[in-house]
């Protein structure tokens, strides 16, 4: 609305919608607002089309068009090329009150956040597949909120991918309750290529989790860990920082219950309202965010954008650099992973967070983010 520059925002799932919004440009439409999803102006003011709906069937959109992409140049974590991240499932069955998928939605429906829908697992593997023979691709991050909603689902996907003699490697993302309930299917995705793990272990209190409706527990935490280094599987854990009631002490207790927890690579996670989230009507309502100035490129959850009632945003950076600065600072810790079973390409991981821990802790300190 602030912008003149922007005549269009698509609101929710893109691919409907910009293809009714291509439709109406290529026959001269000037009036838009009947298509669904779209929000456009019209005499100077902002006009929104109906909500549009969830696409039902996932399978029935095409696979990307990755001949139209510069595949040469996706790179995970230096050493991880060819690299691919792709998206095999949409929404969440959980209501993580700081979630950017709130965000994702048209802010008239955000009864979609909960619904879970998939591709079928068939459909993964023949993305996986034209990735690696046509591309080369390595290495994937399957980059969506929770992999194992589906158990089902994810057997599938580990053995028809084996059935295919797919090579690629890949990481999974998932909440703790969703790997405690996978843990028999572990070695099966340890066998189809599954060599990172990732899940938020977020705070430190059963209090905590429950007051960010994040569903799962304590003891589910220790649990992750427990199965998946078991299985020889890399740990990637996150921590959130920035809650309003943080203190210099709350935020250094939290990462202590994070280092005794103790996954391989930690990960610092800054409070980030997305738009549309009951977090960013709390900030807004608070006056910890002017809905028109914010610099949205930082708004990543890897930036400290918002104080706390006790911390500036300089603070929160200057405790995000000491937490990573501390955890990978620890001789036994270092020894163990690179004298772990891991796959390699889960050390070489973690050499270069731990490599890049002295600029990424320079750029927190000045508010910027090294990448």
């Amino acid at each position: 609305e602030q912008n003149p520059a922007i005549d269009f925002v698509v609101m929710g799932e893109g691919e409907l919608t910009f293809n009714d919004l291509m439709d109406a440009l290529n026959r001269g439409k000037t009036n838009f607002k009947e298509i669904s999803g779209l929000a456009s102006r019209e005499k100077g003011k902002v006009v929104f089309g109906p909500v549009r709906e969830l696409i039902p069937d996932l399978d029935a959109l095409p696979l990307p068009a990755y001949d139209l992409f510069p595949m040469e140049k996706y790179v995970g974590h230096t050493y991880w090329k060819p690299f691919m991240e792709i998206v095999t499932s949409r929404g969440c069955p959980h209501g993580c009150t700081f979630c950017y998928e709130w965000s994702e939605h048209d802010p008239r429906a955000l009864k979609h956040f909960n619904k879970w829908r998939a591709k079928s697992a068939k459909r993964v593997v023949d993305e996986v597949e034209l990735l690696e023979k046509k591309f080369g691709v390595k290495v994937i991050v399957i980059q969506e909120d929770n992999f194992n909603v589906n158990g089902k689902r994810a057997r599938e996907f580990c053995e028809e991918k084996l059935k295919r003699g797919l090579n690629m490697k890949w990481v999974s993302l998932g909440c703790a309750s969703d790997w405690v309930r996978a843990e028999k299917d572990i070695p099966l995705m340890k066998k189809a290529g599954m060599f990172i793990g990732v899940f938020g272990i977020e705070v430190a209190s059963d209090q905590e989790l429950r007051n960010l409706a994040k569903g799962v527990t304590i003891e589910q935490i220790y649990k992750t860990i427990e199965i998946l280094r078991s299985n020889d599987i890399a740990i990637v854990g996150d921590i959130m920082i920035g809650f309003d009631y943080d203190t210099e002490q709350i935020i250094k207790d939290r990462f202590a219950f994070a280092d005794k927890v103790d996954p391989d690579i930690l990960w610092i996670g800054y409070l980030t309202p997305p738009p549309g989230s009951p977090l960013w009507t709390d900030a807004v309502k608070r006056g910890w965010v002017d809905p028109k100035n914010i610099d949205i490129l930082k708004w990543d959850f890897l930036h400290p954008v918002v104080p706390t009632k006790y911390l500036s945003i300089g603070d929160l950076g200057r405790l995000g650099a000491w937490c990573m600065r501390e955890f990978f600072s620890k001789p036994g810790r270092i020894h163990r992973i690179l004298e772990s079973n891991f796959d390699p390409l889960a050390k070489l991981c973690f050499q270069d967070v731990m490599n890049n821990v002295p600029r990424w802790e320079a750029g927190a300190m000045e508010g910027k983010l090294h990448v």
